[in-house]
């Protein structure tokens, strides 16, 4: 059943013409990406490969330029991370923001140096202790893969020598070669802030500038973060809020969440090993685990590695090996299934081998800075990416032809 309309009446000049709603010329990028509008695609891309080469060149750099005083500028900057949200609390309660940084940083500080105290003369002393005991832990070494062989031999019928038994027991003899300051912690260290004057000045111009990095990261980013978006075209300003916004929440999750797993990763370690296993430098192990946890993988792998090894050297084969790996089994099984998707979540949302290559990366490209950083970046770069393929798939010479194409679920 079929209806007449009216026609039109004509439209005069002098109006301006609505246009019908309807979607958007497949021509025109819509979105995150609408500020490319009129550039050309090569130019878009070459855009894009210049800010990835910027972004390389500045990270390598900061690498070269800064050195040792990254390490203090990055702890910095973790902290600011760390003490912001509790600061903007103390502000919004109507305290000053000066003098909220100082109460909030003094107590940190304060803590992070009783706990210092309170870990390092316990740790120097199980140095100290260890090692007395080097010659005994080497003889039974040398007597466990003397053993070995034997064992070996019954049950393979060939005459099987490793060549490991005697050079261990050498072990003491050619250690006789190093001085004796050398192999106790105590008189090492002193030995070396004693006999390198300009190392131990540089480093407390470095750890001086810590807490003023921190000060002035909590008190001054804010304006330089608005300073130089003010820089920005008025066209590109929207979406490089929205993407500064996805990213800042992201890399603020990651980094507070993961130092806070890292933390009770360290307390679980340490009780675990010192409850459950008589290896030594339990407490060290521990919290060396726990805290290198916030490069993912790293603290546990590490941590294994080394109760393996002490619990080798003081028990030989035994239950002992089995005993600190249920520790970090356990604890990491927790860790998994509770710590870290209660406090972190899926903040970077990152693909697990995605985690790994990244870390693989910045590890070949800047060592253990390259591994701190590699997770955030890569999440801001996902970031980026996503709306970049979005942009990608929205232009012609995508869609072209989307009618009679397959698709992913017609492959065999």
């Amino acid at each position: 059943m079929s209806e007449e309309h009216e026609p039109a009446p004509p439209q005069d000049p002098a109006e301006p013409v609505l246009d019908e709603p309807g979607p958007p010329a497949p021509s025109e990028p819509a979105g995150a990406m609408s500020f490319f509008t009129g550039l050309p695609r090569w130019a878009v891309g070459a855009a894009g490969v210049a800010a990835l080469l910027l972004l390389v060149l500045g990270g390598w750099l900061l690498y070269v330029g800064l050195g040792d005083f990254l390490v203090v500028l990055l702890l910095s900057l973790i902290t600011a991370y760390l003490l912001d949200p509790l600061i903007d609390r103390f502000e919004a309660s109507g305290w000053q923001r000066g003098i909220a940084i100082i109460v909030c940083l003094a107590l940190f500080l304060a803590a992070v140096g009783v706990t210092v105290l309170l870990i390092v003369p316990y740790v120097v002393n199980e140095i100290g202790q260890l090692t007395g005991r080097m010659d005994q832990y080497v003889e039974q070494t040398a007597d466990w893969v003397h053993r070995l062989q034997i064992w070996l031999t019954e049950r393979t019928g060939v005459p099987i020598e490793l060549g490991l038994s005697e050079l261990i027991r050498r072990i003491p003899e050619l250690a006789k070669g190093v001085p004796s300051d050398a192999l106790d912690p105590v008189k090492a260290v002193v030995g070396w802030a004693f006999g390198s004057t300009l190392q131990v000045v540089n480093m407390i111009v470095q750890w001086s500038l810590y807490p003023i990095f921190v000060f002035f990261f909590l008190r001054d980013f804010d304006g330089i973060k608005a300073s130089v978006f003010e820089l920005l075209p008025f066209r590109a300003r929207a979406v490089v809020l929205k993407h500064y916004v996805e990213i800042d929440l992201k890399i603020a999750a990651f980094i507070r969440g993961q130092v806070l797993v890292a933390l009770v990763l360290a307390v679980l370690y340490s009780l675990g090993l010192l409850v459950f296993t008589d290896i030594d430098l339990a407490l060290l192990i521990g919290v060396m685990a726990g805290l290198l946890f916030v490069v993912p993988y790293l603290g546990t792998i590490l941590g294994v590695a080394l109760g393996t090894l002490m619990a080798v050297l003081k028990f030989g084969l035994s239950f002992q090996i089995l005993q600190v790996w249920i520790v970090f089994a356990v604890i990491q099984g927790f860790e998994g299934a509770v710590l870290t998707p209660k406090i972190v979540g899926d903040s970077v949302g990152l693909h697990p081998v995605a985690v790994m290559v990244s870390l693989l990366v910045g590890a070949s490209l800047f060592g253990i800075f390259g591994m701190l950083l590699a997770v955030p970046l890569a999440a801001s770069l996902a970031v980026v990416g996503v709306t970049a393929l979005a942009w990608y798939k929205g232009t012609d010479w995508f869609q072209q032809g989307r009618e009679d194409a397959p698709t992913g679920a017609d492959l065999p």
